[in-house]
């Protein structure tokens, strides 16, 4: 099977046109391409990787798809605004080397120079079995990462509502949302309503209105859809996303039963993040296809790394490299994973170098890949 033919059938049943957009976006480069081609990736990182790498290594809950902007700002259950890794889609149990394999892989595309610094930050925050949290108070954060924190704690749910909305109606954005047909319209909404019922207040999700999603790049084509609805005291965003299996899923060996998808992804996010995302869900359709609910915030925001000076992005790569430690402690021990004990007993042996190898090939394979599918891209 050739490269595209891989990438078709780990996209299949996605949107064909919203598959368009995301063949242009992968074509633009190779670091775009690796972002959106987590499964090729991880088979590219399989390979790449020593098989005695693999079989030294102990297991943890993952992110699933390492890369710098799944992590970001939110509020939390206790209504503070927290940074930290925000994206759980490829969540599994399996082999620490497959988050820090692929980070490393994704900042090789930056600037190879930060590979080491991040798996040496990576390794010394197991080492110290803490999990940071960072909130603008966190005097342990960089400076980059504290100032973000700062700017999105001025922001205001009205002034969300004013940029994404007008006349009571959500804003349709070229790029971010969409209008949709009557058909998928009328599907769209009875997905809302029929998780609605099932919350304590049903009465403050009326709909005013719903448009189609485009965001991310790995998850663009998967049915999203983002509703307008009423709230307790002024109007809030509700985003529901299509939940599909992840990424590693054939090569993550075997896992804990769930419900469905979303009920993974919802349930490993709260457990590893520091402080749970405020109003997050999740709702089985019986179908069978499940959907993650969540609030959209006003804080949500991101670090992109590429538009750093350089003395910055080596501060944000070792707060990242925390966080990511931090997840895979918090997961210790949870559902069949490695204890922190075996965590750390591995991370007292562990050499950054030794992986530096495996990540420049990764990503070598990686820049040929995206050749051959610009080569032959999808008809």
């Amino acid at each position: 099977m050739d490269i595209t033919e891989q990438v078709l059938k780990d996209n299949s049943g996605r949107r064909p046109e919203m598959l368009l957009r995301k063949w242009v976006k992968m074509k633009a480069n190779a670091f775009t391409f690796l972002r959106g081609t987590a499964p090729l990736g991880q088979r590219i990182l399989h390979e790449a990787l020593p098989q005695k790498l693999w079989s030294q290594s102990p297991t943890a809950w993952l992110c699933g798809d390492a890369h710098p902007e799944n992590a970001g700002t939110y509020r939390g259950w206790d209504r503070q605004v927290y940074f930290d890794i925000n994206d759980f889609d490829e969540s599994v149990r399996a082999s620490v080397l497959w988050d820090i394999g692929r980070a490393g892989t994704a900042l090789s595309f930056i600037d190879a120079a930060l590979v080491e610094p991040f798996l040496a930050a990576y390794r010394e925050a197991l080492l110290g079995g803490k999990a940071l949290a960072y909130t603008p108070a966190t005097k342990a954060a960089s400076s980059i990462t504290l100032q973000l924190l700062e700017q999105v704690s001025e922001r205001k749910r009205a002034d969300f509502l004013e940029e994404h909305t007008r006349d009571g109606k959500l804003l349709i954005v070229p790029d971010h949302t969409f209008a949709l047909s009557k058909e998928e319209k009328a599907l769209a909404l009875s997905l809302f309503k029929s998780w609605a019922a099932t919350q304590p207040e049903p009465q403050i999700y009326k709909v005013y209105d719903v448009t189609g999603r485009l965001a991310g790049n790995g998850s663009l084509g998967v049915p999203r859809y983002v509703f307008l609805v009423k709230g307790r005291k002024q109007p809030h965003i509700i985003d529901a996303k299509l939940a599909a299996g992840p990424a590693l899923r054939d090569l993550a060996g075997g896992q804990p039963a769930w419900s469905c998808e979303a009920e993974r992804v919802a349930t490993a996010q709260r457990q590893l993040q520091y402080m749970p995302i405020l109003d997050l869900g999740w709702h089985r359709l019986p179908t069978g296809e499940s959907y993650l609910m969540k609030e959209l915030q006003p804080l949500a925001d991101r670090i992109t790394l590429e538009r750093l000076l350089k003395r910055d992005q080596r501060a944000f790569v070792g707060d990242w490299a925390k966080l990511l430690a931090g997840c895979h402690i918090r997961g210790s021990g949870w559902k069949g994973a490695s204890t922190l004990d075996s965590l750390q007993t591995w991370a007292a042996e562990f050499q950054p170098r030794s992986l530096l190898g495996a990540v420049k090939a990764s990503k070598q394979q990686t820049v040929e890949a995206w050749r051959s599918f610009c080569k032959h891209p999808p008809a």
